[in-house]
């Protein structure tokens, strides 16, 4: 049946994905035993696999890491051999004991050769989900589909809000397309660190419905100077485009006083502003933490820093003679303005 299904429909749309959900224990082995796919219901779904018939299986691992069975060594089974097919491991948060462990199953999944997971279902996991990505992600692709690839969009430009400056808007201009396999369904945008930076899944800002060309964002605690946007179009495959749009360079101004002062960011440096709250800018090649104190030597504050730069606001308008005592070494530094 799976093999006259696979023929069939690849014979009228080559570009649809089969796939199935087999039962999580494929044969009672080592890596596990209970109800098996292959003796109690038949279900040969590796040889599917490996006869290229399906595009894709979502094993059914509905258990813990601890199990029985245990997820990890069923897991490991289903991945050990692909056939160059896409396995997607199936997760059953609906059991408390295996949502308990979400994000060590997740991190454990990321070990093998899995390309993700899958939830039963999404209602289990609404609550939950924040801790696993912070990053949005595109599904992965089966090259061995034939698919047009889409164009890329044009024309991509940014304003700033009238209101708050920490809000932009992108606008973009949507490719033609000549068929509705290379047409776009998403639009990928991309939060560079840098002009010379490639778009990549750890840069991936946003998927947007290809029925906008355009996205309002608020970046409330700017963490650099200048942010690079560029995009690019997917298609119903989840193909991206070859090329990627124009890229745009957002600079956010508060911050450009510390630019300025990259020249002499080795030494700590006090920047007081009219009408702005005294910060202390500092490099550190380590954590550590400081002390600051008045030219009497008492105390004013305690920061943690970072290894990078540093901006650490005073609650204080006496700014004169300011000392930075280092925790770790004992070493002082008098502040300079």
């Amino acid at each position: 049946f799976v093999r006259d299904l696979s023929v069939k429909v690849k014979s009228i749309k080559p570009f649809i994905k089969i796939g199935a959900a087999p039962i999580g224990i494929y044969k009672n082995s080592s890596s596990g035993k209970g109800f098996e796919g292959f003796g109690e219901v038949y279900q040969d779904s590796k040889e599917w696999l490996k006869q290229k018939w399906i595009d894709y299986l979502v094993p059914q691992i509905y258990w813990s890491l601890e199990g029985p069975p245990r997820f990890d060594l069923l897991a490991k089974d289903w991945t050990a051999d692909t056939f160059g097919r896409s396995v997607v491991l199936g997760v059953a948060p609906y059991k408390s004991e295996v949502k308990n462990q979400l994000k060590r199953i997740i991190d454990f999944t990321r070990t093998t050769e899995a390309d993700g997971v899958a939830f039963f279902r999404y209602e289990n996991i609404k609550d939950v989900f924040p801790f696993v990505n912070d990053n949005v992600a595109i599904p992965a692709q089966m090259a061995w589909i034939e698919s047009s690839i889409p164009l890329e969009p044009s024309n991509l430009l940014f304003s700033y809000d009238s209101v708050d400056p920490n809000i932009i808007t992108l606008d973009w201009s949507i490719p033609d397309h000549s068929n509705h396999l290379d047409s776009t369904s998403y639009f990928a945008l991309y939060s560079l660190p840098n002009r010379d930076s490639k778009p990549s899944g750890d840069t991936l800002f946003e998927i947007i419905p290809s029925d906008k060309n355009s996205i309002k964002i608020a970046i409330d605690k700017p963490k650099r100077i200048n942010y690079f946007f560029t995009l690019k179009s997917l298609n119903k495959l989840w193909n991206e485009s070859i090329n990627t749009s124009n890229m745009v360079e957002v600079t956010f101004q508060e911050l450009s006083v510390v630019a300025d002062m990259n020249k002499i960011y080795e030494s700590p440096v006090l920047v007081k502003e009219k009408n702005e709250t005294p910060k202390i800018l500092l490099f550190s090649n380590k954590e550590d933490q400081i002390k600051v104190l008045d030219s009497e030597r008492k105390f004013v504050k305690e920061a943690n820093v970072f290894a990078g730069k540093n901006i650490i606001s005073l609650n204080t308008s006496e700014t004169e003679s300011l000392i930075i005592q280092y925790v770790s070494s004992g070493k002082e530094v008098k502040l300079t303005r």
